[in-house]
């Protein structure tokens, strides 16, 4: 594996865990009662098992390897992990878009494309993409970044086909 898909493949593991991890720790905080609130539970907060589970396992984190089709040029990385919300990353290493244009991340599935919005320019050559859905999209398997025309916007059409991958 070459030095630019590793780090690639280590940052979409990295933000992919952090997002789980924050989503996980921030749905336990919302289970704390909050003050003046009384608890259901007759057991008193001293009587609580405080240990950490061993039970609760981290969700998986599916990868899809995007390759450049249409004659563009450039490779990436998409993941995404399925756990009551829809979480999914791209990092993608490709050129800047041409005058005028921008790239659009997109899943696709049996209802066809949902966009994931606008890819970011986090370095040179470097791209990605944050998406998360409380919708049930685990049937969406295909990952798809498009170059598209800044003066129609987000307009929910999928243009010119850059990069391409399935999960």
């Amino acid at each position: 594996m070459d030095k630019k898909r590793l780090t690639i493949v280590l940052v979409v593991v990295l933000a992919s865990s952090s997002l789980v991890w924050y989503f996980i720790s921030r749905n336990n905080v919302n289970d704390q009662p909050t003050a003046g609130s009384q608890q259901s539970s007759k057991e008193s907060p001293q009587n609580k098992n405080t240990e950490p589970s061993d039970d609760i396992t981290p969700p998986a984190i599916e990868e899809a390897d995007l390759i450049a089709v249409n004659n563009y040029k450039g490779t990436g990385v998409a993941t995404r992990t399925i756990s009551g919300e829809y979480i999914h990353n791209v990092t993608a290493n490709i050129s800047a878009p041409a005058e005028g244009k921008f790239y659009e991340g997109w899943i696709v599935g049996p209802e066809g494309f949902i966009s994931t919005g606008k890819l970011t320019q986090e370095t040179e050559g470097s791209w990605s993409v944050v998406y998360v859905s409380n919708d049930n999209l685990a049937s969406y398997n295909q990952v798809v970044i498009t170059e598209e025309t800044k003066a129609n916007g987000l307009d929910n059409k999928p243009e010119a086909h850059v990069l391409e991958g399935k999960f």
